[in-house]
């Protein structure tokens, strides 16, 4: 291979998408009638196509039932799809047994909405932090106690509550220990669903400011599922919209927000505190 060849596929590898969703579907059965047979389907999500790059941050958005969740859960295989691929690094992972997906869960995590349900609440800041890394291989044994407290200090967590339990913190710092689990085994891809949206407005900026923080500083790719179309301007490179179970525009975020094309996309502009659109020709966007 000549140097034409190494520089051509050097640049084919460096653009090609981390995570590349086509048309997906998630249909879900409707059953009726005396026997329950299926009359019908939900569709959640309903041919939709996307893609992120190494270290992007895109925005999926949409009301309440748009199908977003659902879109998030798909693509790490918590849902099983109806029709569609979902590329990692080139290769369609939906297709793969549990057995073969199971070492890319360590590349691809995810931050629910509830940390609260989402952690154990019998098990110390220290367990669920140590649980992923020992599962996973990230370290052995030795090493498990500079690894937890190296999260606890990456997110934010005095060390001296490495042993409480999570009714013990408040929502912010339940979200922060969520977060140090999902980043705990050094993933290239987050989906973060509704991160922020159970917390109050102050606590929610905090959060926010340690996802950029730890995208920037572990050149993460992530997947930010919102409501807020506010709350996703402030970290997107890029803004998905959904409308039942529908794509219905994308773009970045400086154009979403300032020439949006489709009617309901500027509805859901509209719908923002005005402070924050006269706000917009001051952004860094």
């Amino acid at each position: 291979m000549n140097s034409d060849d190494i520089s051509a596929e050097f640049v084919l590898t460096s653009s090609m998408p981390l995570l590349e969703v086509q048309n997906l579907c998630t249909w879900f059965p409707v059953q009726g009638g005396v026997f329950r047979r299926k009359v019908g389907d939900i569709r959640a999500v309903d041919d939709v196509s996307f893609s992120i790059k190494a270290g992007q941050t895109v925005g999926l958005v949409g009301e309440s039932g748009s199908g977003k969740t659902t879109v998030g859960r798909t693509i790490l295989k918590l849902i099983p799809p109806t029709s569609g691929s979902v590329k990692f690094n080139g290769r369609d992972i939906l297709p793969l047994p549990e057995r073969d997906f199971r070492p890319l869960r360590r590349e691809m995590q995810m931050i629910f909405q509830d940390p609260y349900s989402s952690l154990n609440p019998r098990m110390t800041v220290y367990d669920t932090l140590a649980e992923p890394l020992l599962l996973h291989g990230v370290v052995d044994r030795k090493g498990l106690d500079t690894a937890v407290f190296e999260l606890m200090d990456a997110v934010g967590l005095a060390r001296a509550n490495v042993l409480r339990y999570p009714h013990e913190f408040s929502g912010g710092q339940r979200q922060r220990i969520a977060i140090g689990r999902a980043i705990g085994t050094k993933p290239e891809f987050i989906v973060a669903d509704e991160p922020v949206s159970a917390l109050d407005v102050t606590i929610q900026a905090q959060i926010l400011d340690l996802l950029l923080d730890l995208v920037a500083r572990f050149n993460l790719s992530m997947l930010f599922i919102s409501h807020d179309l506010a709350v996703v301007r402030y970290l997107a490179d890029r803004i998905v919209v959904m409308k039942a179970g529908k794509l219905v525009e994308s773009g970045t975020t400086h154009d979403m927000f300032t020439s949006p094309q489709q009617p309901y996309t500027q509805a859901l502009l509209a719908a923002i505190p005005g402070r924050v659109l006269r706000d917009l020709d001051d952004s860094p966007l």
